[in-house]
């Protein structure tokens, strides 16, 4: 039976169990949305670091004249940083063609910590239904949804990965979650895979 497991925090994640996993990574209202926007607004590529250490290793790898620094830590603008966390900061003119180094508190580190993933994907309320219909596609065998949150269950940031409120993001993509009982089960629509966690 294909398996789905959601852990509310980075701290929760096992490295060692995910090379065979396939992980979702969740910072519904920072990381993974900023990520998503400086995509689609035209940067070549983003690099999502753990630290501020690895963001300078990063950094000197690159082309300065293409290079582009943002984030936070510990909600605050990180000093000689070109921008700060949130998606607005980074619009077509400013990340189109550059390489994007980007640090955040929670996100960027529960990336970090899931790299050892068979495969690694970020979610977000905007790209939802596209990572709920790649994993309906490739049917891993074993999924984790992870809330970037650290610190213990925080509600505002949490309760959308949390199986009852999953049902909105599944929905998008033809997912039907139900719950028998303390157990909850994905039918996927299409193939009528099981997942239960």
């Amino acid at each position: 039976m294909r398996r789905l497991r959601v852990l509310m925090s980075r701290e929760e994640i096992v490295e060692e169990r995910l090379p065979n996993s396939t992980v979702v990574v969740i910072d519904v209202f920072m990381a993974t949305t900023t990520l998503l926007t400086i995509l689609e607004n035209g940067a070549r590529v983003v690099f999502p670091v753990a630290s501020l250490e690895e963001g300078e290793a990063m950094s000197r790898r690159l082309d300065a004249s293409r290079l582009l620094k943002g984030g936070e830590q510990d909600a605050l603008m990180i000093e000689g940083y070109d921008c700060g966390p949130f998606p607005e900061e980074y619009p077509p003119e400013m990340v189109s063609g550059k390489d994007v180094v980007y640090l955040t508190t929670n996100g960027t580190r529960a990336i970090g910590k899931a790299a050892p993933a068979k495969g690694l994907l970020i979610g977000s309320l905007r790209n939802a239904p596209a990572v709920a219909r790649h994993l309906q596609e490739t049917g891993p065998d074993s999924i984790y949804i992870i809330c970037a949150g650290s610190g213990g269950p925080s509600p505002w940031r949490t309760s959308w990965a949390s199986p009852p409120s999953s049902r909105t993001w599944t929905r998008a993509a033809g997912v039907k979650m139900t719950a028998p009982g303390w157990r909850w089960t994905l039918l996927i629509a299409a193939g009528k895979r099981r997942w239960r966690f």
